[in-house]
């Protein structure tokens, strides 16, 4: 049992958590075995040579050029016995102006005599450094196809940068006289550094002089690199990339649409509460435990999404939308290089200003005010969610997870569920117990009070459509009604996902009419992909309504009103009650003419987002002389989304002097 000093570094750039990094190491506790080198081929997954690997990954951040006698880089490879002439920096080699430009990298190596599994052989640690507090390397990141903007096979940044480790790798591997096919390497990164890592792994997959079984490339938090349908091909099983089941990075540049990008070798996926198949014993003893240790270096509990890959998915997405190809990517106005450039080189890594621990502190101590009070009004929902994106992707959290837990416990392989709903309708998801855990009503997702903790569900309204997730390791029950008069159309897609948030099957649609009287169930334990059976049951609108407690007709709901008549009389005034039974008051006012108009009504939906509402007014007129007029409005809205509607009401008015009936039209909207 060895004894390391890892040391908790920044990993890109300060925000919330990062001034509570403590100073000095904390002891780190690893098992470390010559013999494991060689018992398998590299293409066999070892559990101890990947904690190792993350623990290089870890401390590779370090600022080797301002602390090059004493760092706990230094300090890992003595620990594991590296002698002081066989370890090497290359971080002050980085030169941005150099024929690399900004797709360039830092490393440091070791190497050592081991008493492997197949004797005595060398062993070579090749540690690849993630993206500095610079621009330079950020804008590698952003890098798709700088040359020519076109649709490139590998990423170009992370090309490019791999080209420069390999050729580094070359010449350690000549200046130390050693023989490539009979040598252990252990290469790895988190981060940039793992995406650069994988790269280089498929380059010395193509190198004959590299006997691939001798190569441990273990990678954390790597992204997608290629667009290489090849990715997968069993010459590139050496390579090990480490995947958080909550993180953003893996899924960047995403893999849906156009965007094909994937990265080279196997993959595993740490376990996240989509991923538990014991979710009790993950609940109440696997994330306290991990939680614990991560305190350590970050000085805060981990703070997990409970949401698996869902809000990376739905990313992807959304930039498949924006972005429908290399050229919309570099767009001069909007464009996602140009825009990520300005943000780099402007505002977050100005060009000119060292970025320093003491002024990144300072830029926090000025907008910490504004940030906390914005938080305190949000329920901390600022700091929350700030937490969640750095725990996702921090090294330390994938230290966390392998150190304490064995390959059999830490990783899933469990799918989950998408649910793509296009209509307007009301809905819920409930758990096994019965459990409102999310409403779809009015065209808001509303979640329970407990949604922070606890609830495995998430859903996403879109403009059009509502989008749900939800994990395999529970049961639900979704159920769909519309309140309308004429039967409404409504269609359902289901979804099929691996831990990776890739789409595995897609259903038919589900087209499905809902009326006044009637509703639908699912329940996702009757799930079947290759039937096309998704446990549907017919149940009455009363079932819906005693289940889930939503009832459209009694729900309380508000709207400010404005309208203007045929010959230009404006009118503004509020609606507020339920659709069985509103008040309405509203002001009309003109040249000559200015009338309050209390009154009751009564609204229905009458198909799918058309809405047929009748009031009755009493106007108070007060003009010249006062007169009370009896009045009845007929209208009907179009709702777009959620609370906005425009309308067309007719008018009635009935003159008691004249006994006549004066119609009239408005054209208006409610907000």
């Amino acid at each position: 049992m060895l004894l390391f000093s890892a040391f908790s570094e920044r990993l890109t750039f300060p925000i919330l958590g990062f001034r509570t990094i403590p100073t000095e190491p904390i002891p780190t506790e690893c098992d470390f075995e010559e013999h494991w080198f060689g018992e398998h081929s590299a293409r066999v997954y070892h559990h101890g040579i990947c904690r190792i690997a993350c623990l290089f990954s870890e401390t590779s951040y370090l600022d080797i050029v301002a602390n090059p006698d004493k760092n706990q880089i230094y300090e890992v490879y003595k620990t594991l016995g590296f002698s002081d002439d066989n370890i090497e920096f290359h971080y002050d080699d980085v030169d941005y102006t150099n024929e690399w430009g900004i797709n360039q990298c830092a490393v440091s190596y070791g190497i050592k005599k081991i008493n492997s599994a197949l004797g005595a052989k060398n062993l070579v640690v090749m540690n690849i450094r993630g993206t500095p507090l610079s621009h330079y390397e950020w804008l590698s990141n952003l890098d798709l196809s700088d040359t020519d903007h076109s649709m490139r096979l590998m990423h170009e940044g992370y090309d490019i940068s791999a080209d420069q480790m390999k050729e580094s790798l070359d010449d350690f591997v000549r200046r130390r006289g050693l023989d490539p096919s009979d040598t252990f390497f252990i290469i790895t990164g988190h981060s940039r550094g793992a995406s650069v890592a994988n790269m280089l792994g498929a380059k010395l997959a193509d190198d004959d002089a590299y006997n691939k079984d001798l190569i441990y490339d273990y990678t954390f938090g790597c992204s997608n690199t290629t667009l290489s349908d090849d990715f997968n091909n069993e010459k590139y099983s050496f390579i090990w990339n480490i995947s958080n089941g909550e993180d953003l990075v893996p899924t960047t540049p995403p893999n849906q649409g156009i965007w094909k990008y994937k990265k080279f070798g196997n993959e595993k996926t740490l376990i996240s509460r989509w991923g538990a198949k014991d979710v009790e014993k993950y609940e109440n003893e696997m994330l306290p435990r991990m939680s614990e240790y991560y305190e350590k270096y970050l000085c805060r509990p981990y703070e997990p999404f409970r949401s698996g890959r869902f809000f990376p998915t739905q990313l992807g997405w959304g930039f498949d939308v924006l972005y429908h190809g290399m050229k919309s990517y570099y767009r001069k106005f909007l464009g996602f290089r140009n825009t990520g450039e300005f943000v780099f080189k402007k505002l977050i890594f100005p060009v000119g200003k060292k970025k320093t621990r003491e002024n990144a502190d300072t830029l926090k101590n000025k907008k910490r005010t504004i940030v906390d009070v914005v938080d305190d009004h949000t329920n901390h929902l600022i700091y929350t969610y700030a937490n969640r994106c750095v725990d996702m992707h921090a090294c330390e959290s994938y230290m966390a997870w392998l150190m304490l837990f064995d390959e059999d416990e830490v990783y899933t392989d469990l799918e989950s569920l998408q649910i793509t709903m296009n209509g307007d309708v009301e809905g819920a998801i409930l758990n096994e117990r019965g459990d409102v855990l999310i409403e779809f009503k009015n065209g808001y997702t509303v979640y329970n009070k407990d949604r922070t903790k606890k609830i495995p569900a998430v859903a996403l309204t879109l403009p059009g459509k509502t989008v749900i997730g939800l994990p395999k390791n529970e049961n639900f029950t979704f159920m769909l009604h519309k309140d309308s008069l004429i039967p409404s159309p409504v269609s359902l897609q289901f979804e099929n996902h691996d831990v990776s948030g890739n789409c595995l099957a897609t259903s038919e649609k589900q087209k499905l009419s809902l009326g006044k009287g009637s509703a639908v169930s699912f329940s996702t334990a009757d799930f079947d992909f290759a039937s096309g059976s998704f446990g549907k049951a017919d149940i009455t609108a009363k079932e819906f309504r005693d289940t889930t407690k939503i009832n459209p007709a009694t729900r309380f709901n508000w709207n400010i009103q404005f309208s203007m008549s045929g010959n230009f009389v404006p009118e503004i005034g509020m609606n507020i009650g339920c659709d069985l039974l509103y008040a309405s008051m509203l002001f009309e006012f003109g040249d000559d003419l200015y009338s309050l108009n209390p009154g009751i009504g009564h609204r229905e939906t009458l198909f799918s987002r058309m809405i047929l509402d009748l009031t009755l007014f009493t106007k108070l007129c007060l003009a010249d002389d006062f007169k009370i007029i009896p009045s009845a409005r007929v209208s009907l809205a179009f709702k777009p989304a959620t609370r906005f509607q425009l309308f067309v009401a007719g008018t009635f008015d009935f003159d008691t002097d004249d006994k006549e009936i004066e119609p009239g039209l408005r054209f208006g909207a409610r907000f």
